[in-house]
């Protein structure tokens, strides 16, 4: 309660002086360059360069702690393989008052590191609400990341169902038809499988993924 209390006499300080609105949005423009930098690095799959991203996402911090940028920081960690670290600054971050379609999107990223953390109960529990959710605008996404997570459980079927779903609801969503692709021919379900190839790199020709899979089993 006193943080609160000082940021606000700061910056009515600042304001009087004629200087705290200018800066803040130097600030928050500042804040903005650096994740966009960091988000230029993570084109890169790579540990120097999900480094560096890191030290971008932290420096947009600095400048303004949105919640964006702080999932950003804890979608890095994740990769860098500090995991425990990842878990703890999401939970920190989706115990703040935010805007309800952020959070869900931070949702989303905080379920995908427990799902590839071995905790895809509750993975699987978020994915779900956020299929229902108003404030979640792409189910499609929370579909096959079900999909995904059951696939790695090695329940198959209902991975396909999810991805079936998930490939109706957004017909031109390629993760969705080439994922099913990937489960039906696990399944041995060849025709699902030609036709979801078919459709994934029509969508995408150069989906490299598709070419292999269509090389290798056709």
């Amino acid at each position: 309660m006193n943080i609160i209390i000082l940021l606000v006499l700061s910056a009515f300080v600042l304001n009087f002086c004629g200087c705290g609105p200018k800066k803040n949005r130097q600030n928050k423009q500042l804040a903005q360059n650096y994740f966009e930098l960091s988000s230029l690095e993570l084109q890169d799959e790579n540990e120097v360069y999900y480094q560096k991203a890191l030290q971008y996402a932290e420096k947009a911090i600095e400048q303004d702690d949105k919640p964006e940028y702080v999932a950003r920081k804890a979608t890095i960690l994740f990769k860098l393989g500090k995991t425990e670290e990842s878990l703890g600054c999401f939970k920190q971050l989706l115990s703040r008052n935010i805007d309800p379609y952020v959070k869900s999107e931070i949702l989303n990223n905080y379920a995908c590191v427990l799902g590839q953390y071995g905790d895809s109960e509750e993975a699987l529990k978020i994915f779900k609400e956020l299929e229902q959710s108003k404030h979640y605008l792409t189910p499609e996404v929370a579909l096959v990341n079900q999909g995904k997570v059951y696939s790695e459980n090695g329940d198959m079927k209902q991975a396909q169902i999810k991805l079936e779903q998930a490939a109706e609801l957004a017909h031109n969503y390629v993760d969705a038809h080439y994922y099913l692709a990937v489960v039906s021919s696990v399944l041995s379900d060849q025709k699902r499988m030609e036709e979801e190839l078919q459709t994934t790199l029509f969508l995408e020709p150069e989906h490299e993924g598709a070419k292999r899979l269509w090389n290798k089993l056709l």
